[in-house]
């Protein structure tokens, strides 16, 4: 078995050489000293070498006047790794190297080899960072928004904002903690907080509730981008309390609210004062007439006139009152199929007074043509636009035309138009007439709802309503809705007649928590009937309970305590044939057992202020159905 021989100083240099060639590829100096400490020489060094150490730097040099021999402290056996320093160039500059050496002996003798690197640029770059990081961290803490870095579901920083809106001292109370644990139980799954949502869309923005630490629950806007953290994914959320915002927008609405209902008062307060003040003179004079007959006067003429006023005066304050709870109802539209003849047919019956007198209706539509709607409010839109048209139409004393056409868009829609020959829509007003109070007519001929109303009861219907100026003159409004199946009919609605026959006499129970409404309806209807009456729930429940020999009730739907529908149930359920006989006086059907029980039981409702032939007519059409 032999051995090689070991190499001598020329295969030594020969192998630095490589060494200081590889080196020079990559930038990096190597260095090969031969020697003690304190003796030793620095046989090779290659270009990048020197040019790290300074262009005088040459092998071969005494160590103690070698540039190389600044090296000697960290190329010492007892150096344990890498290490870095600032080493002076032979020009008198400094460089930051890293400094990296190996040991070894050749023939007794040591020798040492090492690779230096340049760190000045990446550690000055590593310097600017740092600041930059931290001048970053101190804006971040600064920031008015609340800050938070999460990942894992786990929050790994916390802005003073952010504590302070968590309500937290310390960032140790935050930092740590599993994000759900900021948030209300039931925000819990808020998908800001999970990455697959992140990974998808890069952000979201979400309202969630917070839990502070004393328990008070604050809206939070929150705001989640995707980020990094340590190398992990994660998410950097800004989030800001809602609560001011929504404390402001609050009072804003209540203060609009405020001015509406302002403009509201003033509006009702107009249209009312000029009947309101007309029936009270008219009846302060048939006052004074009854006293001068009380005295022996003979009656004067003018008596059943100023009574007739009187009546007028009245029912124009009982159409406003009609037309302002209508602008206010809120109750769910039904969408039903219903014919669009029997629509106009009835709305043009129930309008006929105010109309035929002023203008000619002309009406052109498919006898077939169904939209889906609600038929009583489908009547009072059209009958609403027709006497608008005529009362339009016949300005200047003329006799006018009003025009209703009907016609399918495409497939699935239904257009209605009423059209007159007036002189039109003034341009600058076109875009208020669906505004509440906003009315052309002279004063006390319109309340101003009319067409807000019939805007309503389009558009919860989901269709649209618009008014324009026809190009020959005119006013046009256009009413467009959603068409029935095809395949979908219905009869037309059966009236209960008004003018059923007289019967004998018959046991009425009028029940009103207004005695003076009740007495008003017992001497109205007394004249046919035995009328018993009472004022609330609770006494008609016993007035039922203890005679069975009722043959008609006529109840308020809104009393204190018992109300009309709780009476109601009790008679279907212990007096069931009594069921059908009912008749309803609703001063407001806002309370929503009341709107659900009237739009699912369909029964007889008289809307107050009641008209006393109304009242009589509703009482014999409900003893028809005995």
């Amino acid at each position: 078995m032999t051995s090689r021989a070991d190499p001598g100083p020329e295969v030594l240099q020969g192998i630095g050489a490589a060494i200081a060639q590889a080196a020079d590829l990559i930038g990096l100096g190597a260095v090969l000293g031969i020697g003690e400490p304190g003796a030793r020489r620095w046989t090779l060094l290659n270009e990048a070498a020197r040019a790290l150490l300074g262009a005088g730097a040459a092998p071969g040099r005494d160590s103690a006047t070698d540039p190389g021999a600044s090296l000697a402290p960290y190329t010492a056996e007892s150096v344990p790794s890498a290490v870095e320093a600032a080493l002076p160039r032979a020009d008198g500059t400094a460089a930051l190297l890293q400094i990296a050496a190996g040991h070894a002996e050749h023939q007794g003798v040591p020798v040492v080899a090492a690779l230096l690197a340049d760190v000045s640029e990446s550690r000055r770059a590593e310097a600017e960072l740092l600041h930059a990081e931290t001048r970053f961290l101190r804006m971040v803490a600064a920031a008015p928004v609340a800050v938070l870095v999460t990942s894992d579901m786990i929050v790994r920083y916390a802005n003073p904002a952010a504590l302070d809106l968590v309500g937290r001292a310390t960032t140790a109370s935050v930092v740590g903690r599993p994000t759900a644990d900021l948030l209300h139980p039931e925000d819990r799954h808020w998908p800001g907080l999970g990455r697959d949502r992140l990974r998808e869309e890069r952000s979201i923005t979400s309202e969630v509730r917070i839990v502070r630490a004393d328990g008070e629950v604050v809206p939070v806007e929150f705001l989640a981008l995707r980020t990094e953290w340590l190398g992990r994914a994660g998410a950097l959320v800004m989030g800001r309390d809602l609560s001011e915002r929504r404390r402001l927008r609050a009072t804003a609405a209540e203060g609009e609210r405020l001015a509406a209902l302002g403009t509201l008062a003033a509006g009702v307060a107009h249209e009312i004062n000029n009947p309101l003040a007309y029936l009270l003179v008219n009846l302060q004079l048939v006052a004074r007439e009854l006293d001068a007959i009380a005295a022996g006067s003979p009656p004067g003429a003018g008596l059943a006139t100023r009574v007739e006023d009187a009546i007028r005066g009245g029912e124009r304050v009982g159409r406003i009152v009609r037309d302002l709870r209508s602008f206010a109802r809120r109750e769910p539209p039904v969408r039903a199929p219903c014919s669009v003849a029997e629509v106009i047919r009835s709305a043009l019956a129930v309008s006929d007074h105010e109309v035929a007198s002023r203008a000619d209706v002309l009406v052109e539509l498919d006898p077939a043509l169904a939209v889906l709607g609600d038929p009583s409010r489908l009547e009072q839109v059209v009958g609403n636009l027709v006497v608008n048209a005529a009362h339009a139409s016949a300005e200047g004393g003329r006799r006018g035309a009003v025009t209703l056409r009907g016609r399918r868009l495409g497939r699935s829609r239904v257009e209605l138009e009423v059209s007159d020959d007036g002189p039109g829509i003034p341009t600058e007003h076109l875009g208020r007439i669906f505004d509440p109070f906003f009315t052309t007519k002279p004063a006390g001929v319109g309340t101003g709802l009319g067409l807000p109303i019939c805007h309503g009861i389009v558009t919860s219907l989901g269709g649209e309503i618009a008014a324009s100026n026809a190009p020959g003159g005119g006013a046009v409004v256009r009413v467009v809705l959603d068409a029935a199946p095809a395949a979908s009919s219905q009869p037309p609605p059966t009236s209960r007649a008004a003018d059923t026959p007289r019967s004998a006499r018959a046991r009425v129970l009028v029940a009103d928590d207004d005695a003076s409404v009740a007495d008003a309806l017992s001497r109205v209807l007394a004249a046919e009937h035995d009328v018993t009456t009472c004022t609330s729930g609770e006494s008609a429940l016993a007035h039922l309970a203890g005679d069975a020999r009722w043959d008609a009730v006529v109840c308020d739907l809104t009393m204190p305590g018992v109300d009309g529908v709780a009476v109601y149930e009790w008679v279907r359920a212990q007096r069931p044939a009594l069921a059908s006989r009912f008749v309803f006086l609703a001063g407001s059907r806002s309370a929503p057992h009341v709107a659900a029980f009237v739009a699912w039981e369909q029964p007889r409702v008289l809307e107050k202020p009641l008209v006393p032939g109304a009242v009589v007519d509703a009482v014999r059409a409900a003893l028809g159905a005995r």
